[in-house]
């Protein structure tokens, strides 16, 4: 099992605004579930958005979940945030959200 992809719609948005993330995998999700790590490159992103996702998990036989991304109002420090998800033994699969303030 892998990420198949990591996903952000839409790819800019401005402060206050909000994206989804969907990470998708290239089988169903196994028996109980899966929790995929996502880890997030960006300075700032902790006062940028509303709630820092640590994972996001897939029910048994999805193919693929997704979550909402908040922005604050206040103006943050993150320009860009990247999310990168994976599972061990296969390869990373990244999103970049764009931040206008």
């Amino acid at each position: 099992m892998k990420v198949k992809s990591c996903t952000v719609d839409p790819t800019s948005i401005n402060l206050g605004g909000r994206a989804t993330l969907t990470i998708a995998l290239d089988v169903p999700a196994p028996a109980g579930g899966i929790t995929i790590a996502i880890d997030i490159d960006s300075d700032g992103a902790q006062d940028t958005l509303d709630e820092t996702p640590t994972g996001i998990t897939l029910l048994q036989g999805s193919l693929k979940a997704s979550i909402t991304l908040q922005t604050s109002v206040v103006r943050g420090a993150a320009t860009r945030i990247i999310f990168t998800a994976a599972l061990p033994g296969g390869a990373d699969q990244s999103a970049q959200l764009n931040i206008s303030q």
